[in-house]
């Protein structure tokens, strides 16, 4: 925790830092060129513990400990429609197979794949665009 640049009372300090797995930093630290929170960057945080789910979830919420602190808060969600997405077809043909059930209620979204993938799709479900920057 930068401790020395966040203007916290001790006893908020104290609160924190019982959870050995809260990580803050201050709001210079945090924020874009854009002058807004880099969500970027904490998902990015978030996808560094990969493949261990348990630290992963510590790290979301540790982040949205940080959102807390600074009053913020995530993007509104704004969910895709399906004239919105580009369907990604090898995985329709595989549903068709194995759950066509689910081709009834949901679209195969194609997101790009260089890793983070999942990330890319949640942000595409909650947002409408794969860049969790809000853009």
């Amino acid at each position: 925790m930068h401790s020395n640049c966040i203007d916290m009372a001790y006893g908020t300090y104290a609160m924190y830092s019982i959870t050995d797995h809260y990580k803050f930093f201050c709001r210079h630290c945090i924020i874009a060129a854009s002058g807004a929170i880099d969500y970027a960057a904490m998902m990015s945080r978030i996808a560094s513990r990969a493949p261990d789910v348990r630290a992963m979830l510590e790290q979301a919420e540790s982040k949205q400990q940080l959102l807390w602190f600074y009053r913020d808060t995530l993007p509104d969600a704004c969910l895709p429609t399906r004239d919105s997405v580009s369907v990604d077809q090898p995985s329709v043909d595989l549903l068709k197979h194995r759950c066509a059930w689910l081709l009834q209620q949901y679209t195969s979204a194609s997101v790009a794949g260089d890793g983070n993938c999942l990330f890319r799709a949640v942000s595409l479900a909650l947002f409408g665009h794969e860049s969790a920057d809000g853009h």
